[in-house]
């Protein structure tokens, strides 16, 4: 593996693969951040394990600094398994 990295006629070819990687990682990570609890091809997710098909909604508290109490109530998709 080192060699074939190391040789000349690869460096193009894999400088490619690497921006364009680089370029779907980026798209994949701003489409996530528009859409939490997605999965990459835009279908929800459970909120808390991430794989599963959410088939309800749970409430967790978070900690905030504005709401009173120091706590604000946050609705999750949850699957039903995790």
């Amino acid at each position: 593996m080192r060699r074939w990295r190391r040789a000349a006629g690869t460096e193009p070819g894999l400088r490619e693969k690497q921006r364009a990687w680089h370029w779907a990682r980026k798209v994949r990570d701003a489409r996530r951040a528009a859409a939490p609890y997605t999965n990459a091809l835009g279908r929800p997710v459970c909120g808390l394990c991430g794989r599963g098909r959410p088939v309800a909604l749970v409430e967790r508290l978070r900690v905030s600094h504005t709401a009173p109490g120091g706590f604000a109530r946050v609705l999750l998709p949850y699957c039903g398994c995790c």
